[in-house]
């Protein structure tokens, strides 16, 4: 009987011990569930921000690419546009050049029919000086000569106006092609800068204008070393006074004409005055020295 209860606690205990592990056993697959359930859960969620993610860079991709064609066309825009600008200002500057020259070429003409006519008008004057001079009546001859030499000298005054009406055209022409004096580029070109008022008149020929300086530039078919003086000391104290806008501004003297002589050089030199002159078909500038008044 002993043995028969000895069997039965056995059984007893094998049977708590499968049901232990039945538990654990089911334990285990609960939590394989859970966890199977969880990892589907993480890996359906990384997939639909995979699939978000995906979308925004198309998105991206498509707006880059809308951009890039955008700023492709804007560019050959640009390029067109640049193009037909350079064609136009090689136009342009063709058609000024050759104005410019058929400009120099009349002048040249003009100047020397007026030296041949200056040259035969002032031979004839000197041969009937030579003859009245050998006469009885010279002094009553002489006041004739004097009225014939003055109509001649009229006449020259005439002659100069247009050598100077001829001499302003030329250079304005060349500084409105090329807006640099000494070295300094300037941005405005003002023909002809005019002042009329109670205290009497002043014009420049040539204005040049940038953002800090101002370039003043005199025409002069002859030119004499007192206009340089007077360019140099009263001219300018003018300008800043007729002037007053461009008080702050750095301003640079010079003069253009045909010749120079060496007592005008001297002068332009000791004011520190710009020398421009026509050579060519183009312009020989002396602003080693330039002066800031």
């Amino acid at each position: 009987m002993a043995k028969k209860s000895s069997m039965t606690k056995l059984e007893q205990a094998q049977a708590a011990a499968w049901k232990a592990i039945r538990k654990t056993q089911e334990s285990i697959e609960r939590m394989s569930k859970e966890n199977a359930a969880h990892r589907k859960a993480e890996a359906e969620a990384r997939r639909a921000e995979t699939a978000a993610r995906k979308a925004e860079t198309e998105a991206a991709e498509k707006r880059m690419k809308a951009e890039v064609e955008a700023r492709r066309a804007e560019a050959e825009t640009r390029k067109a546009e640049a193009v037909a600008a350079e064609k136009r200002m090689k136009a342009e500057a063709e058609a000024r050049m050759a104005e410019a020259e058929a400009a120099e070429k009349r002048m040249n003409a003009a100047v020397e029919a007026i030296e041949k006519r200056v040259k035969a008008e002032v031979e004839a004057a000197e041969k009937r000086i030579k003859a009245e001079a050998e006469t009885a009546a010279f002094n009553l001859r002489m006041d004739k000569l004097d009225e014939k030499l003055g109509k001649i000298d009229e006449k020259t005054g005439g002659i100069d106006e247009n050598i100077g009406s001829h001499a302003e055209q030329y250079f304005q022409n060349v500084f409105a092609e090329n807006m640099v004096f000494g070295n300094i580029k300037y941005d405005s070109f003002i023909p002809n800068l005019t002042y009329n008022g109670k205290n009497g008149g002043l014009e420049f020929d040539i204005v040049l204008r940038n953002g800090d300086s101002i370039a003043l530039i005199e025409i002069k078919s002859r030119v004499h070393p007192k206009f340089v003086k007077e360019f140099a000391n009263e001219r300018v104290k003018k300008f800043r006074t007729y002037f007053p806008e461009y008080a702050k501004y750095k301003a640079y003297l010079g003069v253009a004409g045909f010749s120079f002589s060496k007592a005008v050089l001297e002068e332009a030199k000791k004011y520190g005055v710009g020398i421009i002159r026509q050579v060519g078909n183009g312009v020989e500038m002396e602003v080693g020295r330039l002066r800031v008044y």
